[in-house]
């Protein structure tokens, strides 16, 4: 299974060690973010492509009064159909069922429950994230399109030398292999960024890199290198250190 990104709004910190457990247990290779703070975590999702969101209903942020279910209102605005897992202490929660339909709310987390029974409401959400959320984005060889998930691209380097060309790496769900794959382009690595629009399932790290954050194992500074999954090497530019930071 491929890596799926998990944010967690939760200010009982035992609780959000628990949720982390589950998660990896179900997801080993998981990018999870996590706060008590709706702000950040309204940050966070414009920041990074979340494919399953974990919220504590009756949290509140007492600067802006904003609740788990104000921020679950504002997810909507954007992710429409990401599955949202409401958490909650106990089950008097009238309200939240009322909401049910309004805000597509895929399960419900009672804070009692057990770790296999977390466990199985995170996989039953992951299978629908699959669906749900197919980003994609299409390369053309020769005769052929090529159609990638971005979420199992690891990075896509343009070739040097004035090369009209690309390397994609990526995980191949139907070989289950690690491929790397040649595509022409027309002028430069631009062109792809323009396929991806707003996905931020890539980013770019150099003028010659793309990568999937969500891949990154590693980061040295002194060599301005990243290290991905499979040990791929890769340079960080200075123009996009700043952007990179917010995944690290």
């Amino acid at each position: 299974m491929m890596a799926f990104s998990f944010l967690i709004l939760e200010d009982d910190a035992a609780f959000t060690r628990k949720l982390r457990n589950n998660i990896e247990s179900v997801n080993p290779e998981a990018k999870i973010y996590s706060t008590s703070d709706v702000n950040e975590a309204l940050d966070t999702i414009k920041q990074a492509n979340i494919d399953v969101f974990l919220v504590d209903i009756a949290l509140e942020n007492y600067v802006t009064d904003l609740t788990g279910l104000d921020f679950i209102r504002e997810v909507r605005k954007v992710h429409k159909l990401t599955p949202i897992v409401v958490i909650s202490s106990s089950l008097e929660t009238q309200r939240i069922v009322e909401t049910f339909n309004e805000l597509k709310i895929f399960a419900f987390i009672d804070k009692r429950f057990d770790g296999e029974q977390i466990e199985m409401e995170l996989e039953k959400a992951i299978e629908v994230a699959e669906l749900s959320n197919n980003r994609t984005i299409s390369l053309k060889k020769k005769n052929d399109i090529k159609v990638y998930p971005t979420r199992n691209i690891f990075c896509i380097q343009r070739m040097p030398y004035g090369k009209k060309k690309i390397l994609v790496t990526s995980y191949d769900d139907t070989i289950g292999e690690v491929t790397t794959e040649e595509f022409s382009i027309k002028s430069s690595l631009g062109e792809v960024i323009d396929l991806l629009e707003n996905n931020k399932d890539i980013i770019r790290v150099h003028q010659s890199w793309l990568i999937n954050p969500k891949m990154i194992r590693g980061l040295n500074f002194l060599k301005e290198e990243l290290t991905l999954v499979s040990n791929i090497k890769v340079p960080i530019g200075a123009t996009y250190k700043e952007q990179l930071a917010a995944f690290i």
